[in-house]
């Protein structure tokens, strides 16, 4: 086929306004100009990239951390990388897959942040433990993204055990309402009622929009309280937690925030409507190019960050324990009650009989040990009475 003749056929067949390109489509599109089949193979590179990157962190992980949860939960919340680029690149060469495979990143990041908060209970042994640990900590509500520039308004709080289920609540109602919002914009868009590049009163894409936003705020603000919360203790075993955090930060609010910047710089500028690709579609396009490029860069840095980093090594964690215990905290537990202990009393103190278990075997054998010297000695002075 010379160059152009299958394409100026799809281009009179099909009017950009008309509806979405199919996967013939966009294919004939790419390879009609030397800049966009460099484009296209510039975006499989990277994909590819991505997945193999994220194929040898997982196997160093593999290697230097023990099997458990945590390293599961860990090569999970990495698998962020690999979904976001495949889907994305899955939305590029297959337009009208755009909106399953965002829902499909979404579903794989509701998830994720139930397993980070799996990740962090796991570090401090549960929960209730984690509560126990950090009584005496104090946190400041004043945290980005939502209530850092009022640090006067915000109070001090105690991570108490319904605190801890409140920013909980916080972080997971994002594992709802993402989902449940992509949904509704895949209805929409069936029906013809969802365009990413109309912004006004009228727009669904507006709204849907703002929701996320909003949601998404709100649980990075819990999981920043709760991370801050944590952070301290963790640093004082597993180095910085803050990378993994980071991660799950950057793939929360880089799909919602830079989609709906998408779709305000594509209505200033007016993008072309030419051939197969409406506004929308190019919006699209822009935003799948985007998120192949910064998931790669972003796992990319995580690498970099650990392979020079002596200290701070929050990926490699191999020879620790399943939970954090009080001496490998940086906080004081001086005035913290172990109830759980049959070692102590119900005021928290320490009984008078020994409360070592190799101390009372001890004490024992020299009671019977004395016992017997008794009995002994006073063996002969019986056998005289006789």
């Amino acid at each position: 086929m010379e160059n152009g003749t299958g394409y100026e056929e799809v281009q009179d067949a099909v009017n950009c306004s008309q509806g979405i390109p199919s996967s013939k489509e966009m294919v004939l599109l790419y390879m009609s100009q030397p800049w966009s089949q460099a484009l296209m193979i510039t975006m499989v590179i990277v994909s590819i990239l991505s997945c193999l990157m994220y194929v040898e962190t997982a196997l160093s992980i593999m290697k230097t951390m023990r099997y458990g949860e945590r390293r599961g939960y860990t090569i999970f919340i990495l698998g962020l990388v690999p979904v976001h680029s495949l889907t994305s690149l899955a939305s590029i060469f297959i337009p009208k897959a755009a909106i399953l495979g965002s829902w499909a990143a979404s579903l794989y990041m509701a998830v994720s942040l139930y397993i980070f908060l799996m990740l962090i209970f796991n570090y401090f042994g549960g929960p209730d433990e984690m509560v126990v640990k950090l009584a005496t900590t104090t946190i400041s509500l004043a945290q980005p993204p939502l209530a850092c520039c009022f640090p006067c308004c915000c109070r001090k709080i105690r991570l108490t055990m319904p605190h801890l289920h409140r920013l909980r609540a916080a972080v997971l109602q994002l594992a709802v309402v993402q989902p449940m919002t992509l949904f509704v914009t895949a209805i929409l868009w069936a029906d013809g009622l969802y365009n990413p590049t109309q912004i006004d009163a009228e727009s669904a894409f507006i709204y849907l929009t703002a929701l996320v936003i909003v949601s998404t705020l709100t649980a990075m603000y819990a999981l920043t309280i709760i991370n801050v919360a944590a952070n301290a203790s963790l640093a004082a075993m597993y180095g910085n937690f803050r990378l993994k955090f980071s991660l799950l930060k950057a793939f929360m609010i880089i799909p919602s925030v830079q989609s709906l910047v998408i779709s305000i710089i594509s209505q200033s500028i007016s993008l072309p409507c030419k051939g197969v690709l409406s506004p929308s579609i190019r919006s699209t396009l822009l935003y799948n190019y985007l998120i192949i490029v910064e998931v790669f860069f972003i796992l990319l840095l995580g690498r970099c960050k650990v392979f020079f980093s002596r200290i701070d090594q929050p990926l490699h964690q191999a020879e620790q324990p399943d939970s954090l215990n009080r001496s490998q905290t940086n906080h004081r537990y001086a005035e913290v009650r172990d109830l759980a202990s049959p070692m102590l009393d119900k005021d928290g103190k320490r009984p008078s009989f020994p409360t070592n278990l190799l101390d009372v075997e001890k004490a024992n054998e020299a009671n019977a040990t004395k016992w017997i010297v008794e009995q002994q000695s006073r063996q002969p002075q019986r056998e005289s009475e006789v």
